[in-house]
């Protein structure tokens, strides 16, 4: 993404000596500051972030909805925003129609948000500047980055060293990556022996970021003064809870502010879909739920973000896959190698415009999968669907017909599972039979050569 070079804290300066009635320097008045980022979208795909700028105005209870966010730029027809919900990418597309001298502004999912310090992808078919006008949010704000990929960027509308003056808090084994204009990630740089290498990047303003965290980090910025426009404050945080697969378990929170409150809970990062209140109920729970929650709290003056909630899938692990890949130059094969907890397994997608994902595999947390780049997507992700097989299988061989073992593989009555074969116990496996019910009969090739296999595993499906 190309920005517009500005002095970001110079323009607010400029903005707040325009429109904030002089005042004791002690007591600052930011109550009706606004302010405004450049950015010049390139044709193709590119990464943005609204940072403190929330198009609310006074009095109003609002998320940053991307069409209001966008209201005031040029963008054309066949532009669209993509961001997750629960989990699954979504497209908001816009159509633009002129009827005489009006022109109409459609987005395809009206009530899409774009919360402060979420990142984006952004698609135009042609190179537009646009400027994003919108109000300061001040105070301490977190911006919770997940363990595993997600976009980010910073909470405040200025450019910088994402680390030294933007505040991006570092890891270990810590990766971002930019976009570019064909929608393919670059790698930027990585945190490694306690240096960014090969450089620290530098952010323009509105420019988000492709996190790769081994942890939950909780990237914070502070525009004083503290809570000058923010008069929400939770008094009661959301706690973790747990239940078994199938189970439900709810988060509540409780917050006052002066006037009526609007909240959004996200998951991980991404909006969860119609819980805009202060309770939120998990029903019919699945391994893929589980993880870190939190909800903001919007109020006409202000907002704020919750204390995370951990909600835990009993049996079923939970945590985020970590990928790794590792790519051969002279065999032009990308491995990817799924992580996560002993057991836990995955389903590894891919996709070419970051909207529609396809399922490539289903892997065990250590499992590795190799592709020539030439048939490959350009993206993957990894998808949790099990956290280790919560009906353990336990297998009984036999001798069979010539050349042949018969394999029962069992475990809890109506059980399925997928029967995998390896050359050596140490791997790799592949899928041998989808499917299988507890208390099948498996009869397995048991040759030197051709669909030879001696090592068989069972995972639950």
């Amino acid at each position: 993404m190309k920005l517009r070079p500005l002095r970001p804290l110079a323009v607010v300066a400029a903005l707040l000596a325009c429109l904030v009635p002089a005042v004791p320097a002690e007591e600052p008045d930011l109550q009706d500051a606004v302010g405004f980022i450049t950015v010049r979208l390139p044709a193709g795909h590119s990464l943005f972030t609204p940072g403190l700028l929330a198009p609310a105005a006074a009095g109003q209870v609002e998320a940053n909805r991307v069409a209001d966010l966008f209201a005031t730029a040029d963008l054309p027809s066949g532009a669209h925003v993509i961001k997750h919900r629960a989990g699954a990418p979504v497209t908001n597309t816009l159509t633009v129609t002129v009827t005489g001298t009006v022109t109409n502004r459609l987005w395809s999912e009206p009530d899409m948000t774009l919360s402060l310090g979420e990142g984006a992808v952004i698609f135009t078919p042609a190179a537009r500047a646009v400027t994003v006008v919108g109000r300061l949010v001040t105070g301490t704000l977190p911006n919770y980055v997940p363990a595993g990929a997600s976009l980010r960027g910073p909470l405040v509308a200025a450019g910088g060293a994402v680390s030294g003056l933007l505040g991006l808090p570092v890891t270990e084994g810590l990766k971002v990556s930019g976009l570019g204009t064909n929608g393919v990630l670059q790698l930027r740089a990585t945190y490694t022996g306690g240096r960014w290498e090969p450089v620290e990047p530098v952010l323009a303003p509105g420019e988000a970021l492709h996190l790769e965290s081994p942890t939950n980090l909780v990237w914070t910025y502070t525009l004083p003064p503290e809570g000058a426009t923010n008069d929400v404050a939770f008094t009661t945080q959301p706690a973790g809870a747990s239940a078994a697969p199938g189970g439900a378990v709810t988060l509540t929170v409780a917050a006052t502010a002066d006037g009526p409150l609007r909240y959004q809970w996200q998951h991980r990062g991404d909006d969860v879909p119609g819980a805009t209140n202060a309770t939120l109920t998990l029903a019919g729970l699945t391994a893929a739920q589980a993880g870190d929650y939190w909800v903001a709290a919007y109020s006409r003056n202000g907002w704020r973000r919750s204390a995370l909630a951990t909600v835990t899938v009993t049996g079923g692990g939970g945590a985020p896959a970590d990928l790794d890949y590792s790519f051969n130059p002279a065999t032009r094969r990308l491995t990817i190698t799924v992580g996560g907890p002993p057991g836990a397994q995955y389903r590894l997608e891919g996709s070419d415009d970051f909207a529609s994902w396809t399922n490539v595999i289903t892997l065990t947390a250590g499992g590795s999968h190799e592709v020539p780049v030439s048939e490959a997507y350009q993206f993957y992700r990894a998808v949790l669907v099990g956290g280790g097989p919560a009906n353990p299988a336990t297998l009984a061989i036999a001798a069979g017909a010539a050349g042949m073992v018969n394999v029962t593989v069992t475990g809890a009555a109506g059980a399925r599972y997928t029967l995998e074969k390896a050359p050596s116990p140490a791997g790799p496996y592949g899928v041998h039979l989808s499917g299988v019910l507890s208390g099948t009969v498996v009869s397995v090739t048991n040759t030197a050569a051709g669909n030879a296999g001696g090592f068989l595993r069972a995972r639950s499906e």
